[in-house]
Protein backbone atom coordinates (compact mmCIF):
# COMPACT_ATOMS: atom_id res chain seq x y z
CA UNK A 1 0.00 0.00 0.00
CA UNK A 2 1.30 3.50 -0.81
CA UNK A 3 2.14 5.78 2.10
CA UNK A 4 1.70 9.59 2.23
CA UNK A 5 4.83 11.43 1.08
CA UNK A 6 5.43 12.70 4.61
CA UNK A 7 5.69 9.08 5.78
CA UNK A 8 8.11 7.98 3.04
CA UNK A 9 11.47 7.64 4.88
CA UNK A 10 13.67 9.10 2.12
CA UNK A 11 11.67 12.37 2.01
CA UNK A 12 12.23 15.12 4.59
CA UNK A 13 10.02 18.19 4.95
CA UNK A 14 12.14 21.37 4.81
CA UNK A 15 9.60 24.16 4.24
CA UNK A 16 5.83 24.63 4.52
CA UNK A 17 3.50 27.60 4.16
CA UNK A 18 0.10 28.34 2.61
CA UNK A 19 1.47 27.81 -0.91
CA UNK A 20 3.89 24.86 -0.76
CA UNK A 21 5.20 21.89 1.10
CA UNK A 22 8.82 21.25 0.12
CA UNK A 23 10.56 17.90 0.65
CA UNK A 24 14.21 17.01 0.16
CA UNK A 25 14.94 13.51 -1.20
CA UNK A 26 18.22 11.64 -0.86
CA UNK A 27 18.18 8.21 -2.50
CA UNK A 28 21.30 5.98 -2.23
CA UNK A 29 22.61 4.06 -5.25
CA UNK A 30 20.45 1.17 -6.47
CA UNK A 31 17.69 1.81 -3.97
CA UNK A 32 14.08 2.84 -4.44
CA UNK A 33 11.51 4.66 -2.35
CA UNK A 34 8.34 3.16 -1.02
CA UNK A 35 5.31 3.89 -3.21
CA UNK A 36 3.98 7.20 -1.90
CA UNK A 37 1.02 9.45 -2.62
CA UNK A 38 0.92 13.19 -3.27
CA UNK A 39 -2.45 14.94 -3.11
CA UNK A 40 -1.64 18.11 -5.05
CA UNK A 41 0.15 19.11 -8.24
CA UNK A 42 3.86 18.74 -7.75
CA UNK A 43 7.23 19.84 -9.17
CA UNK A 44 10.31 17.62 -9.01
CA UNK A 45 13.66 19.43 -9.21
CA UNK A 46 16.92 17.47 -9.60
CA UNK A 47 19.83 18.92 -7.58
CA UNK A 48 23.30 17.48 -8.19
CA UNK A 49 25.91 20.11 -7.23
CA UNK A 50 25.37 21.82 -10.55
CA UNK A 51 26.07 18.67 -12.56
CA UNK A 52 23.94 18.13 -15.69
CA UNK A 53 20.78 16.28 -14.76
CA UNK A 54 21.08 13.89 -17.71
CA UNK A 55 24.13 12.43 -16.00
CA UNK A 56 21.64 10.91 -13.56
CA UNK A 57 19.06 9.70 -16.07
CA UNK A 58 19.10 6.32 -14.32
CA UNK A 59 17.18 7.90 -11.44
CA UNK A 60 13.56 7.72 -12.52
CA UNK A 61 10.25 8.61 -10.90
CA UNK A 62 7.22 6.75 -12.20
CA UNK A 63 5.10 9.94 -12.22
CA UNK A 64 7.80 12.30 -13.46
CA UNK A 65 9.11 12.48 -17.01
CA UNK A 66 11.23 12.85 -19.00
CA UNK A 67 14.00 11.31 -16.87
CA UNK A 68 17.33 13.09 -16.67
CA UNK A 69 15.86 16.60 -16.98
CA UNK A 70 16.32 19.18 -14.21
CA UNK A 71 12.59 19.73 -13.65
CA UNK A 72 9.32 17.90 -14.25
CA UNK A 73 5.70 18.40 -13.28
CA UNK A 74 2.98 15.95 -12.21
CA UNK A 75 -0.74 16.51 -11.74
CA UNK A 76 -2.11 15.43 -8.37
CA UNK A 77 -3.28 13.30 -6.83
CA UNK A 78 -0.83 10.60 -7.89
CA UNK A 79 1.33 7.78 -6.61
CA UNK A 80 5.07 7.80 -7.28
CA UNK A 81 8.14 5.60 -6.82
CA UNK A 82 11.71 6.84 -7.28
CA UNK A 83 14.30 4.32 -8.43
CA UNK A 84 18.01 5.13 -8.44
CA UNK A 85 19.81 3.01 -11.02
CA UNK A 86 23.04 5.03 -10.77
CA UNK A 87 26.16 4.52 -8.68
CA UNK A 88 25.76 7.90 -6.97
CA UNK A 89 23.43 9.42 -4.40
CA UNK A 90 20.42 10.89 -6.20
CA UNK A 91 18.95 14.06 -4.73
CA UNK A 92 15.94 16.12 -5.62
CA UNK A 93 13.56 18.67 -4.17
CA UNK A 94 9.85 17.88 -4.38
CA UNK A 95 7.55 20.91 -4.30
CA UNK A 96 3.91 20.18 -3.52
CA UNK A 97 1.72 23.09 -4.70
CA UNK A 98 -1.07 23.45 -2.15
CA UNK A 99 -3.29 25.85 -4.13
CA UNK A 100 -5.34 24.75 -7.18
CA UNK A 101 -3.17 25.39 -10.23
CA UNK A 102 -5.75 25.47 -13.01
CA UNK A 103 -4.34 24.79 -16.47
CA UNK A 104 -0.73 23.73 -16.99
CA UNK A 105 1.28 25.19 -19.87
CA UNK A 106 4.51 23.68 -21.17
CA UNK A 107 7.35 25.60 -22.76
CA UNK A 108 10.28 23.63 -24.16
CA UNK A 109 9.70 20.78 -21.68
CA UNK A 110 6.98 18.19 -22.20
CA UNK A 111 4.37 18.16 -19.44
CA UNK A 112 1.75 15.45 -19.62
CA UNK A 113 -1.66 16.94 -20.39
CA UNK A 114 -0.28 20.47 -20.77
CA UNK A 115 -1.15 22.98 -23.44
CA UNK A 116 1.96 23.59 -25.54
CA UNK A 117 3.30 27.16 -25.60
CA UNK A 118 6.38 26.72 -27.75
CA UNK A 119 9.84 28.08 -26.91
CA UNK A 120 10.19 31.85 -26.63
CA UNK A 121 6.62 32.66 -25.57
CA UNK A 122 6.32 35.69 -23.31
CA UNK A 123 4.27 35.64 -20.12
CA UNK A 124 3.53 38.45 -17.67
CA UNK A 125 5.09 36.70 -14.67
CA UNK A 126 8.43 36.82 -16.47
CA UNK A 127 8.70 40.52 -15.69
CA UNK A 128 8.58 39.94 -11.95
CA UNK A 129 12.34 39.89 -11.39
CA UNK A 130 15.48 41.26 -13.02
CA UNK A 131 19.23 40.71 -13.02
CA UNK A 132 21.13 43.77 -11.88
CA UNK A 133 24.57 42.93 -13.26
CA UNK A 134 26.10 41.16 -16.24
CA UNK A 135 27.07 37.57 -15.70
CA UNK A 136 23.57 36.13 -15.21
CA UNK A 137 21.21 34.56 -17.68
CA UNK A 138 17.51 33.92 -17.23
CA UNK A 139 15.76 31.20 -19.20
CA UNK A 140 12.15 31.70 -20.24
CA UNK A 141 9.64 29.62 -18.26
CA UNK A 142 10.17 25.88 -18.39
CA UNK A 143 6.48 25.63 -17.63
CA UNK A 144 3.75 27.53 -15.92
CA UNK A 145 0.23 27.12 -14.59
CA UNK A 146 -2.49 29.68 -14.03
CA UNK A 147 -0.85 30.36 -10.64
CA UNK A 148 2.92 29.87 -10.96
CA UNK A 149 5.76 30.17 -13.45
CA UNK A 150 9.09 28.37 -13.19
CA UNK A 151 12.35 29.83 -14.52
CA UNK A 152 16.00 28.82 -14.48
CA UNK A 153 18.56 31.45 -13.48
CA UNK A 154 22.16 30.74 -14.51
CA UNK A 155 24.87 32.69 -12.69
CA UNK A 156 28.39 32.56 -14.09
CA UNK A 157 31.46 31.92 -11.94
CA UNK A 158 32.43 34.79 -9.66
CA UNK A 159 29.45 36.91 -10.76
CA UNK A 160 26.64 38.56 -8.83
CA UNK A 161 23.05 39.38 -9.75
CA UNK A 162 20.29 41.32 -8.05
CA UNK A 163 16.72 40.05 -7.92
CA UNK A 164 13.73 42.25 -7.20
CA UNK A 165 10.76 40.04 -6.43
CA UNK A 166 7.39 41.58 -7.21
CA UNK A 167 5.76 38.20 -6.57
CA UNK A 168 6.19 35.67 -3.79
CA UNK A 169 8.84 33.20 -4.92
CA UNK A 170 10.52 29.93 -4.03
CA UNK A 171 14.21 29.60 -4.91
CA UNK A 172 15.84 26.17 -5.22
CA UNK A 173 19.66 26.11 -5.28
CA UNK A 174 21.66 23.62 -7.32
CA UNK A 175 25.16 24.80 -6.38
CA UNK A 176 27.05 26.61 -3.61
CA UNK A 177 25.88 30.23 -3.44
CA UNK A 178 25.89 33.20 -1.12
CA UNK A 179 22.55 34.93 -0.76
CA UNK A 180 22.23 38.29 0.91
CA UNK A 181 18.67 39.25 1.83
CA UNK A 182 18.61 43.01 2.26
CA UNK A 183 15.02 43.10 3.53
CA UNK A 184 15.97 41.19 6.67
CA UNK A 185 18.60 43.42 8.27
CA UNK A 186 21.26 42.45 5.71
CA UNK A 187 21.15 38.83 6.83
CA UNK A 188 23.57 36.64 4.87
CA UNK A 189 22.79 33.01 4.08
CA UNK A 190 25.19 30.44 2.62
CA UNK A 191 23.06 28.13 0.49
CA UNK A 192 24.13 24.98 -1.34
CA UNK A 193 22.68 22.10 -3.38
CA UNK A 194 19.11 21.26 -2.39
CA UNK A 195 18.62 24.31 -0.17
CA UNK A 196 15.43 26.29 -0.64
CA UNK A 197 14.47 29.86 0.20
CA UNK A 198 11.00 31.41 0.33
CA UNK A 199 11.06 35.07 -0.72
CA UNK A 200 8.16 37.42 0.04
CA UNK A 201 6.84 39.78 -2.62
CA UNK A 202 8.64 43.13 -2.52
CA UNK A 203 11.98 41.64 -1.42
CA UNK A 204 15.33 42.32 -3.06
CA UNK A 205 18.17 39.78 -3.07
CA UNK A 206 21.81 39.89 -4.05
CA UNK A 207 22.95 36.46 -5.26
CA UNK A 208 26.69 35.87 -5.58
CA UNK A 209 28.42 32.87 -7.11
CA UNK A 210 31.64 32.30 -5.15
CA UNK A 211 32.82 29.39 -7.29
CA UNK A 212 34.36 29.36 -10.77
CA UNK A 213 31.60 27.09 -12.05
CA UNK A 214 28.12 27.88 -13.32
CA UNK A 215 25.36 28.25 -10.70
CA UNK A 216 21.81 27.12 -11.45
CA UNK A 217 18.96 28.51 -9.37
CA UNK A 218 15.33 27.60 -10.00
CA UNK A 219 12.93 30.51 -9.47
CA UNK A 220 9.24 29.70 -9.02
CA UNK A 221 7.02 32.78 -9.02
CA UNK A 222 3.56 32.73 -7.42
CA UNK A 223 0.76 34.91 -8.72
CA UNK A 224 -0.44 37.46 -6.18
CA UNK A 225 -4.16 37.53 -5.32
CA UNK A 226 -6.18 39.99 -7.41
Amino acid sequence: MPVPINSEPHHHLVLQNDFVRVYRLGLPPHEETLPYTVEHDCISETVQDGQPADRFAGAVGTSFSPPGKPSSYARGPFTNVWQNGTNELYRNVTIELLQPQGKVYSECVKVSGAQELGCGADIALGHSFFFGEKGASGRLPIFRTDEIAQFSLFLFGGKQASLEMKNNALLVFDTKSDVKVRDTADKELNLGPGDVLWVAAGSRLDVKNRSKLLDRITVILFRLPD
